[in-house]
């Protein structure tokens, strides 16, 4: 167990800013976006424009489904 925390501790430690993945309904990403438009505009613009660009990305394939029959993969 140790060997494995110390082993997480240098892959993080080695990537100062690494990316992290959320799994989260659509209303709750839109609350996310909602809650960040309350920061000054050059703190939550980038990253409200990141998140919106990351859920087009992720619906796309959803809405081009919904001509034939929907399937999610």
């Amino acid at each position: 167990m140790q060997a494995a925390v110390a082993k997480l501790l240098f892959k993080i430690i080695m990537n100062e800013n690494p990316n992290l993945t959320f799994d989260l309904t659509l209303n709750e990403a839109n609350a996310i976006l909602a809650a960040l438009q309350e920061l000054p505009a050059k703190v939550c613009n980038p990253l409200s424009q990141k998140i919106t660009q990351q859920a087009k990305a992720q619906l796309e394939p959803m809405r081009e489904d919904e001509a034939g029959e929907a399937t999610f993969a």
